[in-house]
């Protein structure tokens, strides 16, 4: 049973981990677009 709550912990830091770095490239990308296509 410990097993299956640790395995659920890393896969849940591993989520947020991911998710938090797609927001970033995603939010760098969308200003990156905005700039390039205002000039």
């Amino acid at each position: 049973m410990m097993d299956l709550i640790l395995i659920f912990l890393m896969f849940f830091y591993f989520f947020s981990f991911y998710s938090y770095w797609c927001c970033f490239f995603y939010f760098i990308w969308a200003k990156g677009f905005s700039l390039y296509s205002n000039s």
